[in-house]
């Protein structure tokens, strides 16, 4: 009876959301629309039909993906003065896709050109790609996008122009013959995916509103994961094989990683890990890198002409690991002086550690820190006190 009753109620839901009027769409774009305007017309309907169409799984997981970084999303696009709108653009650009390349070779939810994230600072190699790295490909994508509105002074404009280029865009503003400078106009003779940058957008930012009168929920699932300092080269196979994870999953964690496997760099590289393998990962030490104790075999002496036997040699193992590199988040009001203090190091060696050449840091940097192995449980849990915790702690340090 309920689950009939449920079927009764969604299948309602879908007529009400199909009988929507052109004027219903727009009343409810002009209700959402903030810094960029939300223009409702027959090419924008037929982008908002590809997501309210059909209860469709694929458009499910889009929405339940972004909602892990929406918030965050919304911090780093205050953070560049960037209408938070635009977030929306992670969800029109790629569906939220950090692994479907595309045209260009863009990756990353954001599409981000090799050119502007290597000038944007970027790490990209054969193994390490970091506009897979949603968070910082989202800095980049405000970067981009207000350098690109500096010159033009138009959020819609920039969209497009960032979507395809400069070039396309004069090229159609050429084609179009229009004197007016009307987006919508000119869009018509770009390429066919590009004249459907804006559209979509407008469609994602609807759909991003009111995805719930179109019987969808935001399910995020958010995984409990830790960050690893990795101090060697090593493949997940081996890690997988290690801490017992698989390594599609240790993928999916750590998708800057292109070839499965964390690159020999200068780098320090960090790596998420689930968190109940944090501790194994620490006990194993240089193990887990498939690092096997170098052995002497016992040396053939010569005893003819000696008249005391000489001992054998004894097998030589590597040197015991004495420390572990732990990670330490940065967050609001911390300072330098009381990261070490909790650390039991000081001040400059912490900066050394770092390479920082100041004593200033912002809320999430990451910082290395060394710490014997014997108090490797006791130091992981600073990262996880309270600021009234951490200077307690000082005050009895």
């Amino acid at each position: 009876m309920r689950s009939s009753l449920i079927a009764i109620l969604v299948s309602a839901w879908g007529i009400c959301s199909a009988q929507l009027s052109d004027k219903d769409y727009t009343d409810r774009l002009l209700t959402i629309q903030k810094s960029i305007p939300l223009e409702f017309n027959d090419e924008v309907k037929s982008q908002i039909q590809q997501y309210i169409g059909t209860n469709d799984s694929r458009i499910q997981n889009t929405l339940n993906l972004f909602a892990v970084y929406e918030e965050e999303f919304k911090e780093v696009f205050a953070t560049y003065n960037v209408p938070e709108e635009l977030r929306f653009a992670s969800i029109s650009l790629t569906d939220f896709d950090n692994y479907n390349g595309g045209y260009q070779g863009r990756q990353g939810v954001f599409n981000l050109t090799y050119r502007a994230a290597k000038k944007r600072g970027l790490n990209i190699t054969n193994y390490v790609d970091e506009r897979r790295n949603i968070t910082k490909a989202a800095a980049v994508f405000c970067q981009e996008i207000s350098s690109i509105n500096q010159n033009v002074n138009n959020w819609q404009k920039a969209l497009i122009i960032y979507g395809s280029s400069d070039l396309d865009w004069q090229r159609a503003r050429i084609m179009s013959k229009d004197s007016t400078d009307d987006i919508w106009q000119i869009s018509k003779y770009l390429k066919s995916d590009y004249s459907k940058i804006l559209p979509k957008f407008i469609a994602a930012v609807y759909f991003g509103n009111y995805y719930e009168e179109h019987s969808y929920a935001k399910t995020p699932v958010v995984p409990n994961v830790n960050e690893v300092a990795i101090e060697k080269p090593v493949s997940f196979t081996q890690i997988g094989k290690e801490l017992d994870i698989d390594v599609a999953e240790l993928k999916i964690l750590n998708p800057i990683f292109t070839k499965g496997m964390v690159p020999k760099s200068e780098n320090t590289y960090t790596l998420n890990l689930p968190y109940d393998k944090i501790d194994k990962f620490y006990e194993l030490g240089d193990s887990i890198y498939g690092v096997q104790p170098t052995i002497i075999q016992n040396a053939q002496v010569d005893l003819s002409n000696t008249r005391v036997a000489e001992a054998p040699l004894k097998p030589k193992t590597a040197p015991k690991k004495t420390h572990a590199t732990l990670i330490y988040r940065v967050k609001s009001g911390d300072n330098l002086i009381l990261i070490a203090d909790i650390y039991d190091i000081t001040v400059s060696s912490l900066k050394a550690q770092n390479g920082l050449r100041s004593s200033r840091i912002n809320v999430d940097k990451r910082l290395y820190v060394k710490v014997p192995m014997s108090k490797k449980a006791y130091y992981m849990k600073m990262n996880r006190m309270s600021m009234a915790q951490k200077k307690a702690q000082a005050r009895r340090d």
